[in-house]
C-alpha cells in the first residue's frame, strides 16, 4: 500500500469515527496533512475536520474549511464531493442562524441533481445525496420554526434513503420527525419516535447519534410528565456527552436538563445549567440556542424575583428570535416578557406582548406555544377581574387545542385557569371542578418524581389551584373541603417521606466534583462565622455580602450536581388523608390552628373536638408582614451588648411585647379558640416566621394559655404522634468555642437531667459520632453553632468539631422517635415564604429522618440565656413532663419573670406535642 493509499485509508476510519468519537477522528485527519500533497485527500482532511469543528461548535472554523475542502475537491475534478461539501455547508449556516442561505444551498444541489444525475455516478449515491439534502432541509425548516414543511421534507428524505437501500439512515429521520412532532404539540408521537432512533443507534454503535437522540428524548419525556424517564434519558446521554467531550451538544444537553429543572420549579439550578450554556454558545456564535437559553434563564430570574434581570435576558431573546424570524420561539419569549411586565406594575404593556404573541401564532401550526399565549393572555386579563369575557375567549380557546394533545403538565394549567375564571364569575359547580381536576394532575404528576425535593419544588410551583380551592370552598360554605385543600397544600413532600418504610443508606459515597464542591462550601461556612474585627464596618459588610455570594453559588451548583446523579424509581405516593378523618383523630385536648394565606388574605381553620371551624379573613399579609419585619428589628436589640440592655432593658422588652400584642390582635383575637390545654399552629408562608406561643394579649402571653406547638402540616403532625418513641440511651454533643462559651455547660446541665447520656464535647462531637450514635437514642441534643441559609435553607448547617452537617445530610441520618434538639441559632428557620407552603430546613430534615420532635430555634438565641432554658426544659423531662410540656415550663418561668422574649421565646417545639 503506497503513501496515499495509508492516508486514504485513515481518512476513511476517521470518517466512520465522526459520530462515534468525534476527538479521534480530527487527531486523524490532521495526522495525515504532512503525508500527501493530493488535493482530494486534503479536501477530505479538511472536510472530516470541519464536521467535527461544527460538533464542537466552532462554527466561523467549521465555515472556514468546509470552503477549503470545497475548493479542494473541485481542483481535484471531483465533482461529486465538490456536492456533498455543500451538506455541510448548509449544517453551518443554519447552526448561525443563516437558515434561509442554507435552504438556498440545498435547493441548489437538488436541482444540479435534477438536472446532471450523472455528476454522482451512479444512482445509490444520487439517491444517498438527495435524501441528506432534504434530510438537512428539514432540519432547517425546524429551525425556523416552519415544522409542516420540515416533516414534508423528512418524508422526501426518507423516500430517497429507501430507493438507495439505505434502511440505516432512516434513524436518523425518525429522530428529524420527533423534532417535528415535538415542536407542534404532538409529543406522545414524538417519544415513539425518538425511543425507535435512539435504539437503531445503539445497534448501530454510533454513540455520539445515540447521545442526541436520548436529549430529544429526555426533553419529550418531560412535556408528557414522566419525569423520572426524561431524567433517566438525559444522564444516560450526559455520561455518552461526557466520555466524547463534546461541549456543543453538551451546551444543548444543559439546555433541555434547565428546562426540566424550571418545569420542577427548581429555578436556581435551572439557571446554573442556562447560564453556564449561555456563556458557551456566546462563543460559539451559536444564536439559534442562545435565544433559547436567554428565554428559559429569564423565566428562571422571573420565578427567583430577579425581575429587572428577567427582562434584559428576554428583551434580548425576542430580539434575536425576530431577526432569526423564528415566530414560535418569538411568540414563547414574548410570553414570558409579558409576564415580567405585569409584575412590574406595566399591565398595558404586558397585554400588547401577550396579545402580539396570538397574533403572530393564530392559525398556524403552533399549537403548544399558542396555548401559553392565551394562557398568558387570560391571566393578564383576570388580574383584578379586569376583563372576565375576554379571558373567557382566550380560555376556551386554550383548552381546545390542548384536549387532543394528551399532556398532563399543560392540561393542569389549563384546568387551574379555568377554575380561577369560574370562580371569579361565581359559577362554583364549574369552578369546583376544573380545580379538583387541576390539584388531582398535580397530586399524579408528583408522584412520577424521583426525589423528595423534586417534589417540594413542583408543589411549590403549581401551588395556585390549591389556593382557588380553599376560597372556593369557603365561599361556598363547605369547610371541610377548603380544609381538605389547605392540607394538601402544605409539606406533602414531608408527609410522602414519613409515610414510606425506606430510607437511604447513611454516608453514600459522593462523586469527585461533588465531594469537591462539599469542601469548598464548608470552607466558606467557616468563613462566614469568622468577623474580621480589624475591618471597617462597611468592608465588614461587602465581605459578608461576597461570602453569601459565593456560598450561594457553591450550594445552588452542589444541588444541581446531586440532580445529575442517576434516578432511582419514585415511590408511590398515596392519597392525602381527609379533613374529616384527620379531625377525628386528634385527642380531644387538643385543638389545631391551620392558616392559610390566600389573595393576601389570611385565613384560618380551628379543628377541635372533631369538628372544623373557619375565619374567612382573619388579617391581610399587607398589615401582618410589616409587624413581622418590626419583630426582627426587636430581635436585633438586645444583641446591641451587656451594658446597653442594663440600661434600657424594661423600655426593649416594652417594645418587643407591644409588637408581639399588635401580631397577636391580627392572627388570633379574631378567633374563637376552644378552651383546651394544647394548641397546635400549622403556620402558611410569612407566617412560619412568628413565634405564636410568645404572642401577647395585653394580658397574658399565649404559652400562658396553652401548650403552644407547632407543626407543617396536620398529615405531619399525625405522623409524629404515631411514632413509637425511641428508647436508647440520649446523646449529648456540644462545640464550645469563644463564641459559644457557655455550650459546655448547658451539654453538663443537660447530661445531668438525662441518666446514662453519652456526652461528646469538644474533638469528640464530630459527624461521624452523630451518624453512628444518634440511631435509637431517646434524645439526640446537638449544642454548636448554627447557619441558617435562606437563599438554599436545606443547606441550612451545624458546626461539629470536624466540618458542618447540613440539613440535607441531616435527612440521611436516622433518628426515628428521637426527641431532637437542635440548640444553635436559627435552626427553626425555613424558606416557606411565597406561593407554596413547602416547609425545608434543619427541622424538616430532622422529622424526615423519623424525629418524634424537634426543638429548635427561630432567631440568633443568647448563648446563656439557652443554655439556662436548655437545664430547665431537661430538668421537667426528666420529671416525666413531656416535650412539649418541658419546654412550656421552662419559657414561662423566663416569661413571668420579666425577661425580654429575645432570651426565651426563640425555642419551638416542632412536631408530636
Amino acid at each position: 500500500m503506497d503513501g496515499d493509499e495509508e492516508v486514504a485509508a485513515v481518512l476513511d476510519e476517521a470518517t466512520t469515527l465522526v459520530h462515534q468519537d468525534p476527538v479521534a477522528a480530527r487527531r486523524l485527519a490532521v495526522s495525515v496533512l504532512p503525508r500527501t500533497t493530493s488535493a482530494f485527500l486534503l479536501a477530505r482532511a479538511d472536510y472530516v475536520q470541519a464536521q467535527v469543528h461544527a460538533i464542537e461548535g466552532s462554527l466561523d472554523t467549521a465555515l472556514g474549511l468546509v470552503t477549503r475542502a470545497r475548493d479542494g475537491f473541485r481542483s481535484a475534478g471531483a465533482a461529486f464531493e465538490e456536492l456533498r461539501t455543500e451538506l455541510g455547508m448548509m449544517h453551518v449556516l443554519n447552526e448561525q442562524g443563516r437558515h434561509d442561505e442554507a435552504i438556498s444551498r440545498g435547493l441548489a444541489v437538488l436541482e444540479v441533481l435534477d438536472r446532471s444525475p450523472e455528476v454522482a455516478g451512479d444512482a445509490d449515491r444520487a439517491w444517498w445525496l438527495r435524501g441528506t439534502v432534504h434530510r438537512n432541509l428539514s432540519v432547517c425548516q425546524t429551525f425556523a420554526g416552519r415544522h409542516t414543511l420540515a416533516l414534508e421534507q423528512g418524508r422526501a428524505a426518507e423516500r430517497a434513503y429507501l430507493r438507495a437501500g439505505m434502511q440505516e439512515d432512516v434513524a436518523v429521520l425518525r429522530q428529524n420527525s420527533g423534532e417535528q412532532l415535538l415542536d407542534l404539540g404532538r409529543v406522545h408521537e414524538a417519544v415513539e419516535a425518538f425511543t425507535e432512533a435512539a435504539g437503531a443507534f445503539r445497534e448501530a454503535g454510533t454513540t455520539l447519534l445515540e447521545a442526541r437522540c436520548l436529549v430529544d428524548l429526555g426533553r419529550a419525556s418531560v412535556q408528557v410528565g414522566r419525569w423520572t424517564d426524561g431524567l433517566s434519558a438525559f444522564d444516560a446521554a450526559r455520561d455518552q456527552l461526557e466520555r466524547l467531550d463534546v461541549r456543543a451538544d453538551l451546551d444543548q444537553l444543559l439546555l433541555r436538563s434547565a428546562e426540566a429543572w424550571l418545569g420542577l420549579g427548581l429555578h436556581d439550578e435551572a439557571l446554573v445549567a442556562y447560564q453556564e450554556a449561555e456563556e458557551s454558545l456566546r462563543r460559539a456564535g451559536q444564536t439559534h440556542y442562545l435565544a433559547q437559553v436567554l428565554t428559559g434563564a429569564g423565566v428562571a430570574m422571573t420565578r427567583l424575583g430577579r425581575l429587572a434581570d428577567a427582562e434584559e435576558a428576554l428583551t434580548e431573546a425576542t430580539r434575536l428570535h425576530r431577526s432569526r424570524g423564528n415566530v414560535p420561539l418569538l411568540a414563547e419569549a414574548l410570553v414570558e416578557l409579558a409576564d415580567v411586565r405585569h409584575q412590574r406594575d406595566d399591565l398595558t404593556g404586558a397585554l400588547e406582548l401577550a396579545d402580539e404573541a396570538v397574533t403572530l401564532l393564530a392559525g398556524q401550526e403552533w399549537t403548544t406555544q399558542l396555548i401559553y399565549a392565551h394562557l398568558r393572555a387570560a391571566d393578564l386579563r383576570m388580574a383584578g377581574s379586569a376583563d372576565l369575557t375576554t379571558a373567557e375567549a382566550h380560555l376556551a380557546a386554550a383548552a381546545r387545542l390542548t384536549q387532543p394533545l394528551g399532556l398532563p403538565p399543560l392540561q393542569y394549567r389549563v384546568d387551574a385557569r379555568t377554575g380561577r375564571l369560574r370562580r371569579l364569575q361565581g359559577d362554583v359547580a364549574a369552578a369546583r371542578s376544573a380545580l379538583r381536576a387541576a390539584t388531582g394532575a398535580v397530586e399524579t404528576l408528583r408522584a412520577t418524581l424521583p426525589t423528595e425535593a423534586m417534589r417540594a419544588s413542583f408543589l411549590r410551583d403549581a401551588a395556585a389551584p390549591y389556593a382557588d380551592q380553599v376560597a372556593l370552598e369557603l365561599d361556598s360554605g363547605d369547610v371541610l373541603a377548603a380544609l381538605d385543600a389547605a392540607e394538601r397544600s402544605k409539606s406533602r413532600a414531608l408527609s410522602d417521606l414519613l409515610a414510606r418504610v425506606h430510607r437511604r443508606d447513611d454516608a453514600t459515597g459522593e462523586a469527585a466534583r461533588t465531594s469537591a464542591l462539599h469542601e469548598e462550601l464548608m470552607a466558606t461556612y467557616n468563613e462566614m462565622l469568622r468577623e474580621d474585627p480589624d475591618l471597617a464596618p462597611e468592608a465588614r459588610a461587602r465581605r459578608r455580602a461576597a461570602l453569601r455570594s459565593r456560598a450561594t453559588a457553591t450550594e445552588v451548583a452542589l444541588r444541581a450536581e446531586r440532580l445529575q446523579a442517576p434516578v432511582a424509581d419514585a415511590d408511590p405516593i398515596g392519597a392525602p388523608v381527609s379533613a374529616r378523618d384527620l379531625a377525628a383523630r386528634l385527642p380531644a385536648d387538643l385543638a389545631v390552628l391551620l392558616y392559610q394565606i390566600v389573595d393576601d388574605r389570611v385565613l384560618a381553620f380551628v379543628v377541635a373536638g372533631g369538628e372544623v371551624r373557619s375565619a374567612e379573613h382573619v388579617s391581610d399579609c399587607g398589615r401582618v408582614r410589616p409587624l413581622i419585619r418590626q419583630l426582627d428589628a426587636q430581635w436585633q436589640r438586645p444583641r446591641m451588648g451587656g451594658a446597653f440592655v442594663a440600661r434600657h432593658g424594661a423600655r426593649l422588652a416594652a417594645a418587643a411585647r407591644q409588637v408581639l400584642q399588635d401580631l397577636y390582635a391580627e392572627l388570633v383575637a379574631p378567633l374563637d379558640l376552644p378552651d383546651l390545654p394544647r394548641l397546635v399552629v400549622v403556620p402558611h408562608g410569612p407566617l412560619h416566621e412568628v413565634p405564636f406561643h410568645a404572642l401577647h394579649d395585653g394580658g397574658q402571653w399565649l404559652l400562658e394559655r396553652y401548650q403552644v406547638t407547632v407543626a407543617p402540616s396536620m398529615s405531619v403532625l399525625l405522623s409524629t404522634m404515631d411514632v413509637v418513641p425511641a428508647g436508647g440511651p440520649a446523646l449529648v454533643m456540644a462545640l464550645p468555642d469563644a463564641a459559644a462559651s457557655q455550650v459546655q455547660a448547658e451539654a453538663v446541665a443537660v447530661a445531668a437531667a438525662l441518666p446514662g447520656a453519652r456526652v461528646h464535647m469538644g474533638s469528640e462531637a464530630d459527624v461521624l459520632t452523630l451518624r453512628r450514635e444518634a440511631p435509637g437514642s431517646a434524645v439526640v441534643h446537638v449544642a454548636c453553632h448554627g447557619l441558617f441559609r435562606p437563599e438554599n435553607p436545606m443547606f441550612s448547617a451545624l458546626r461539629l468539631s470536624d466540618g458542618w452537617i447540613t440539613a440535607a445530610q441531616l435527612l440521611e441520618i436516622d433518628l426515628t422517635g428521637s426527641l431532637v434538639t437542635l440548640s444553635a441559632c436559627e435552626t427553626g428557620r425555613t424558606n416557606a415564604e411565597g406561593a407554596g407552603d413547602e416547609t425545608v430546613g434543619l427541622a424538616r430534615a430532622a422529622l424526615g429522618a423519623g424525629a418524634a420532635a424537634v426543638v429548635v430555634s427561630l432567631w440568633l438565641v443568647d448563648d446563656a440565656a439557652a443554655a439556662a432554658l436548655m437545664s430547665r426544659m431537661y430538668a421537667e423531662l426528666s420529671t416525666g413532663a413531656t416535650p412539649a410540656a418541658a419546654l412550656r415550663t421552662a419559657q414561662c418561668a423566663r416569661a413571668l419573670a420579666g425577661d425580654h422574649p429575645w432570651y426565651w421565646a426563640p425555642f419551638v417545639l416542632v412536631g408530636a406535642p
